[in-house]
């Protein structure tokens, strides 16, 4: 499979509405480490050396900082959310329930960060499925969990089920910079991508709505539309109808995109039997 670019740290030199937006579209890109890969340090062609995760972003947040007061950043920098406050393109992973998880890309401005929501797996789906019940096992009991076959949809369609898929952990990515790591960056897009080949979503094909479980921030904030997505996606975590409605009514671009899905899922199920 071709393969796109390692982005460059003049990508994130943005506001954080700006690159939750620029991220649509952009590749996930995480190297795992595999029996054969203890052997040597580099691969015969000098590329990259591990089994290569990788899948395309389709919806994120964006926690601007201090005028926030859903951002980690409201209330100012401590230990915890420093990766807010250091370079654009900073990894800025947390945990939550003990257990879990989530991915966030610093942006420019103070304690602004993206929140990487869902993700369309496209590469590494098998080795994905194994990760996600591997933390399964962990989290639950050894007696009762068993290995679980997910629906490729729900496979990263949630900030926790990326980080477990991809094995992207607070202790080994948290505070790395994304444009240096050979082990988790993020790539453009490349020509023949199934988002259309371009390098980035156009703005009438992402939807911009409210974030998701931000209540206790308070309503003001809880009603900014700072969640983006790609229009007519499977994998988003949760469709907002609503907003959809908005774009629907230009039919002929929601008949295209339809279109457009629909044949990208028709492909994933052609080659589904080889992850089987």
């Amino acid at each position: 499979m071709s393969r796109g670019m390692k982005i460059d740290p003049k990508f994130y030199q943005k506001s954080c509405l700006e690159l939750a937006r620029d991220l649509l579209g952009k590749k996930l890109v995480r190297i795992v480490e595999t029996s054969s890969s203890t052997s040597s340090s580099c691969s015969e062609d000098g590329g990259e050396e591990g089994e290569r995760l990788c899948g395309i972003i389709v919806e994120t947040e964006a926690y601007p900082g201090s005028d926030d007061p859903a951002s980690h950043s409201y209330k100012g920098k401590t230990p915890r959310n420093e990766a807010m406050f250091m370079a654009p393109g900073t990894c800025y992973v947390y945990s939550i329930y003990g257990n879990y998880c989530c991915m966030n890309i610093s942006s420019a401005g103070d304690g602004a960060a993206v929140l990487v929501r869902a993700v369309e797996m496209t590469e590494g789906i098998e080795t994905a499925h194994k990760l996600r019940n591997k933390h399964s096992r962990k989290s639950r009991s050894s007696k009762t969990a068993a290995t679980q076959k997910f629906k490729h949809k729900d496979l990263c369609n949630g900030p926790s089920k990326i980080c477990m898929a991809f094995g992207i952990d607070k202790q080994s990515f948290n505070q790395i910079d994304l444009t240096r790591s050979d082990e988790l960056f993020i790539e453009d897009s490349y020509e023949g991508t199934d988002i259309g080949g371009s390098s980035s979503v156009e703005q009438r094909d992402i939807v911009t709505c409210t974030r998701i479980g931000i209540e206790g921030a308070g309503a003001e904030s809880a009603s900014k539309p700072y969640r983006f997505y790609i229009l007519h996606n499977d994998c988003v975590s949760k469709r907002d109808k609503t907003m959809e409605n908005t774009i629907k009514s230009r039919p002929q671009l929601a008949s295209d995109r339809q279109a457009e899905c629909q044949l990208r899922s028709d492909t994933r199920e052609k080659t589904s039997k080889y992850f089987k």
